[in-house]
């Protein structure tokens, strides 16, 4: 069954002191991953990307619009096969970086036959076919000696080109693998029984317990978290019928790449002229440079400030534009380019 949600009445417009309301989302939400505290200290110092009230009320519209119409990501989006939290888990542990490079063709997987998929569809169909298979995809005994060529096989594209970073695919999987196995069993359901259905307990403890998932960079002396993929991991948890994750409304947005690139045709918000040629040229932006951590951290209050103006946890949020990204026309204006494992 899908949530609903009171949206109460017609969408406040947003004043143009975004200061006041961040800092009011500040005090009335809880932030115990430290997400919303250090991206807005960033936000408050940025150079490269700022905010914009009158795009952040239309976002809002289109928010309440998708909500209104029941058009939001559920469990169907795992797959069809062996659903659970096992497949969800270690499915957001390989869940980043399926851009190509500029005038590059995209890894696809074709799966079914005859249907061509990418991004995050094409890493699932990977984990369908892998389990249609009989390759032991969801055991942590065959992932902790996971070799080099099981991993080419089982992420093997639809033409010549690789997923990106398939090494560190392998690493995270084998490790993912050792760990579970070494400490629960080989058993998500064990090591979330271990934690709690407490959203940021068990997002902190998923970083903590796993080193893949981290998620944090240095900017000034100061530490910006953003946890995406561990946050993202229990929301999706969350989406299974019978593991009543609370306290979701402790998570923050999932700072990606479709997010930042909708946000910005949207006019929620805008990027330098500069970082704007540099975004649209398709330029490599480094990870934990001060143009990234920017945009990233402008994604995550843009989703928090639509979420204070319609009263709902900003995951709905996310939830609603990622879907709405995916399936919509593609923005003239493109993503921007960052090797990384951390989306």
């Amino acid at each position: 069954m899908r949530p609903t949600y009171d949206l109460g009445g017609m969408i406040r417009p947003m004043v143009t002191n975004l200061d006041t309301h961040i800092a009011r989302r500040l005090e009335e939400v809880p932030d115990p991953l430290g997400v919303r505290a250090s991206t807005a200290w960033i936000l408050g110092r940025a150079n490269f990307v700022h905010l914009d009230p009158a795009g952040i009320t239309r976002t809002a519209a289109l928010v309440r619009a998708k909500i209104q119409n029941k058009n939001l990501l559920t469990q169907t989006q795992f797959g069809s096969r062996q659903i659970g939290p096992q497949l969800v888990f270690l499915q957001d542990v390989v869940n980043f970086c399926f851009w190509a490079p500029k005038g590059k063709p995209r890894w696809e997987v074709e799966y079914p036959v005859g249907i061509r998929q990418n991004g995050w569809y094409a890493l699932a169909a990977v984990f369908e076919r892998a389990l249609a298979e009989g390759i032991p995809i969801l055991d942590t005994a065959f992932l902790a000696r996971l070799t080099r060529e099981d991993t080419r096989h089982i992420f093997r594209g639809a033409g010549e080109t690789p997923i990106p970073l398939l090494a560190k695919r392998q690493q995270f999987l084998k490790s993912g693998g050792e760990i579970l196995s070494q400490t629960c069993l080989g058993s998500v359901d064990r090591f979330i029984d271990s934690v709690g259905r407490d959203a940021a307990k068990l997002a902190r403890s998923i970083v903590t317990n796993f080193p893949s998932f981290e998620d944090s960079v240095t900017i000034d002396g100061r530490r910006i978290t953003f946890y995406k993929r561990a946050q993202i991991c229990v929301y999706d948890l969350s989406l299974l019928p019978r593991q009543r994750i609370q306290n979701l409304s402790a998570l923050t947005a999932f700072a990606d790449y479709k997010l930042p690139q909708l946000l910005r045709r949207l006019g929620a918000i805008h990027y330098t002229k500069p970082l704007e040629r540099r975004v649209d040229s398709m330029k490599l932006i480094p990870q934990g440079s001060r143009e990234e951590v920017e945009i990233r951290a402008a994604t995550i209050w843009a989703a928090e400030l639509v979420a204070q103006n319609l009263g709902i946890p900003a995951v709905v949020v996310d939830n609603a534009l990622w879907l709405h990204a995916t399936t919509t026309p593609q923005s003239a204006k493109p993503y921007h380019r960052t090797l990384t494992t951390c989306y």
